[in-house]
């Protein structure tokens, strides 16, 4: 098997990201107003990569938090009904985290891929688990999009942010590929899609390992 962990996060690779330095964008300006219009994939991913390269260059990714082969630090958030889910007690599955927000029009694209992948490897036991981090308050706002993209994996709320600063994640969409021994195998800033062949090849290979 190839070393997964020479396959680390490639920042913005196939896909637009939004940075999100105020942790999100003003309440005032909603999704679609011009001012969101404005908004260019290039200028929203400058500051995750610029941040990243000053970290790497600085020798801070060997200890940058939830990095490629390394043991996922402990979180837990509730999901849409209340309940606290850890990523611990899907000890056994491969799991896929999606750090995504309504606000983010690349989140939206996404969703669907995920949806597919869920659908296609679930009984390989494989779950995609999202993480939203809409402010507090916005319950509603994330079950209507939920529901406007027609996902029904699982979802947790974190209003507070706290999986970023546990996994170093920057920028929405952020994913990350959980084995089923709870190490982290592949990490991505940025969308992906179902039929990507760099994703496909971490996934046969992770669902494919014995735990």
């Amino acid at each position: 098997m190839k070393r997964l962990e020479e396959r680390q996060e490639r920042a913005g690779k196939g896909g637009s990201v939004v940075s999100y330095p105020d942790s999100r964008p003003p309440s005032s300006t909603p999704l679609g107003s011009p001012a969101d219009r404005r908004r260019t994939p290039g200028r929203d991913l400058i500051l995750p990569v610029l941040l990243l390269a000053a970290l790497v260059g600085c020798g801070w990714a060997d200890e940058m938090p939830g990095r490629v082969d390394s043991a996922a630090p402990h979180y837990a958030a509730p999901d849409m009904a209340g309940d606290t889910v850890a990523l611990s007690d899907l000890r056994g599955e491969v799991v896929l985290v999606n750090i995504w927000a309504t606000w983010c029009p690349p989140c939206r694209v996404e969703m669907p891929h995920l949806q597919r992948l869920q659908e296609e490897l679930g009984d390989r036991g494989f779950r995609v688990v999202g993480v939203s981090v809409d402010s507090r308050g916005s319950e509603a706002t994330v079950e209507r999009f939920a529901r406007d993209v027609g996902v029904d994996f699982l979802i947790l709320r974190d209003p507070g942010e706290r999986i970023s600063s546990l996994f170093g994640a920057y920028g929405v969409p952020f994913n990350l590929l959980i084995d089923r021994d709870g190490m982290v195998r592949w990490r991505h800033t940025g969308p992906v899609t179902a039929d990507d062949p760099h994703l496909r090849e971490i996934l046969e290979e992770t669902l494919g390992s014995a735990s």
